[in-house]
């Protein structure tokens, strides 16, 4: 049979549900760490934004327009970027920043078509920027985006909407402060489209040890559940061997035994099994093969007395199919394999064998004139003479068909069974069954025809019958009430 043990699906069903938990933990887990990390990365960017913001708002508001003021009265004095560049200072601090080992953030003033490489928007920052532009009520961008393959949480903030202050150094090179252009060259930060807003403060922050953090904790959970996975299978193993595989088969070896030899081993007894469920099923299984076992006993006892019944109706039934129904002398079927069987006993051991045909005389006229009952009371009184024929103890006497009967005499010559057919005439005539259709004796008479041979093997036993007929022809026609033996 092609199936699988207990064993195997139980532990398949308990590895696919703790996979399925597993997974399910892990990747919760996981996502739990993942998302801790961006709120508090969410929560540090908007810290550092607000920081930053404060101080570009004071160097934009309050120091950058006094020393616009400054240098209009000082025609001389050159462009100087820490008095009057914030992209300058931003940059200047991040970069320091960087340089003193820190990584828990970048920040950048994201700008369309800036002086310094540094400050360039991406292709991202510029789509944001351009948002912004689109729909001024949008002010700021807050999610994860990969930056050269590595994940940042990333709070992007319109900056600022160019205006007439932001001219003197974005407008045209020839209107620049002295010194800007030694310092950019013309190539970029000109044309700044007053109205527009062109920049963003973008907070970065790593999110890679984050997640890696996140990442290793889930592969420890893993090992923790497959450690935990192992042990609680051992466990199970163990149980479900000593408790149900071990009994099951131990009942299963009983099952066997007593298919292989039902006779001998019905009503084997299981051992019980500690287990209370095991053990009410071993109990039963002990309880049926008990019940069987007796009912066994009784049906072979009950087939004992039936096969007895029956043979004996066998018997009965077998005997009744070889007698005639009328007469109660066996009927043509019976002789038929009498008469065989004589033949062949009188080949093997070169015996005669005699024949007497017999036929009530004038048996038609008897019915006409005394009705068929009368007809059948008189072959049952004649069948009952037969049944007395002497010298007939090894032969047979039987019903041949109507009104004709037919006695077989092992071991008899002709002359013998001759005799044994005059008695049997005389008989029936002195039997005085009444018959006045006979003028002569006034009852029912016989005529006989007498044949017998010593059969050889070739001879047709159907030759001996064919010579009784023709001798009982020949008694007829010499007047009935005798008897004739075949020449």
């Amino acid at each position: 049979m092609n199936t699988r043990s207990i064993k195997t699906l139980v532990y398949s069903c308990f590895v696919a549900a703790f996979i399925i938990a597993a997974s399910i933990y892990i990747i919760n887990a996981y996502n739990e760490e993942k998302n801790r990390s961006i709120e508090k990365a969410r929560i540090a960017a908007e810290s550092i934004y607000t920081l930053n913001q404060t101080i570009l708002e004071r160097f934009m508001l309050k120091i950058r327009p006094k020393t616009l003021l400054l240098m209009g009265n000082s025609p001389g004095q050159k462009f100087d970027p820490d008095l009057m560049s914030a992209f300058y200072n931003l940059r200047s601090i991040n970069s320091g920043y960087i340089a003193m080992g820190g990584d828990q953030y970048r920040i950048k003033l994201s700008t369309i078509n800036s002086r310094h490489p540094l400050d360039e928007a991406d292709d991202f920052e510029v789509q944001k920027i351009r948002e912004f532009n689109a729909n001024r009520a949008l002010k700021r961008f807050q999610g994860v985006r990969e930056i050269n393959g590595s994940p940042y949480y990333t709070v992007m903030h319109a900056f600022m909407i160019t205006d007439a202050t932001c001219a003197p150094c974005h407008s045209t090179p020839d209107v620049a402060p002295p010194g800007l252009v030694e310092i950019y060259g013309t190539d970029s930060g000109f044309g700044w489209p007053v109205g527009e807003i062109i920049s963003a403060i973008s907070i970065q922050i790593p999110l890679a040890s984050a997640l890696e953090t996140a990442n290793s904790n889930a592969k420890a959970s893993s090992l923790y559940f497959l450690a935990f996975l192992c042990v609680f299978l051992i466990i199970t193993g163990y149980l479900l061997n000593t408790q149900v595989i071990t009994p099951l088969q131990r009942a299963r070896d009983v099952a066997m035994h007593i298919a292989a030899n039902p006779t001998e081993r019905l009503g084997e007894r299981i051992a019980l099994p500690k287990s209370r469920e095991l053990a009410e099923f071993a109990q039963a299984f002990n309880d049926m093969g008990v019940a069987l076992f007796d009912e066994r006993a009784s049906l072979e006892e009950r087939v004992a007395e039936r096969t007895a019944e029956l043979a004996k109706a066998n018997k009965k039934l077998e005997i009744l199919s070889n007698l005639d129904g009328l007469t109660g002398l066996p009927n043509r079927r019976k002789f038929d394999a009498f008469y065989q069987s004589a033949w062949q006993q009188a080949c093997e051991s070169a015996l005669p064998l005699a024949i007497i045909m017999l036929d009530v005389d004038w048996f038609k006229n008897f019915n006409d004139r005394y009705g068929h009952q009368e007809g059948d009371d008189c072959l049952r009184r004649i069948s009952r003479i037969l049944e007395q024929i002497p010298g007939s103890s090894q032969g047979l006497a039987a019903r041949y068909g109507g009104e004709e009967f037919v006695v077989v005499l092992p071991g008899c010559e002709g002359p013998e069974a001759l005799t044994v057919a005059q008695k049997i005439g005389k008989a029936v005539e002195d039997a005085g069954i009444p018959h006045d259709k006979i003028q002569a004796t006034g009852v029912v008479t016989v005529s006989a025809g007498v044949a017998f041979c010593y059969p050889a093997t070739g001879q047709n036993p159907e030759d001996l019958l064919k010579k009784a007929d023709a001798a009982l022809y020949k008694a007829k026609a010499n007047g009935r009430n005798n008897s004739v033996l075949a020449s």
